[in-house]
């Protein structure tokens, strides 16, 4: 009859645990660094959107014109490490900002400030769900108070002015995306 060494057993039995803490932490690390580079490509995102939304806030203030709407595409990535993503234009009492965060993890998400120095034009934020023609060859927009990841994405500038205005009164932005059915 063969005999089982008692030290033989204590080993294998130490290897397998030992196999099996390595795989764990392996999987534990990786998914932090992941977690990490993903909230990292979302405040790019974030920054991205926001900066934009200040650009176009910047010049429909001093816009000597009255378009209805004025629009400026941005270029965003499809999905964020392979996982799809949403971006939120919000407000509240501390200002606007701009909201990006994974669709199946809203936990990993990253935020980013609009600096709107208007003097005194009114900034708001138009999250309604609705079409509109914007832009001088009156392309049409699908205006969302959240948009998914996608490459004809854009932020839009609505205007309004009274009769005797040297810039305008109140200037409302928005999140939308080029509608293809044109």
């Amino acid at each position: 009859m063969v005999e089982v060494s008692l030290q033989h057993v204590i080993g294998t039995v130490a290897l397998i645990g030992l196999m099996v803490s390595v795989c764990l932490f392996y999987g534990v690390f990786t998914s932090s660094v992941q977690q990490d580079s993903q909230e990292k490509q979302l405040q790019q995102i974030s920054g991205t959107v926001a900066l934009n939304a200040e650009e176009l806030i910047n010049l429909a203030k001093f816009s000597k014109y009255s378009q209805d709407y004025m629009v400026k595409v941005v270029d965003l990535p499809n999905a964020v490490g392979g996982a799809p993503y949403e971006v939120q234009l919000t407000s509240n009492s501390q200002g606007i900002y701009i909201h990006s965060f994974l669709a199946a993890q809203p936990s990993i998400y990253a935020d980013a400030t609009i600096p709107t120095n208007s003097g005194g034009t009114s900034i708001v934020t138009d999250t309604s769900s609705r079409t509109i023609k914007a832009g001088t060859d009156n392309t049409l927009i699908t205006s969302q108070g959240t948009v998914y990841g996608k490459n004809a994405t854009v932020i839009w500038a609505s205007l309004t002015w009274s009769a005797d205005a040297v810039e305008p009164d109140q200037i409302k932005i928005g999140l939308g995306w080029v509608n293809s059915q044109q």
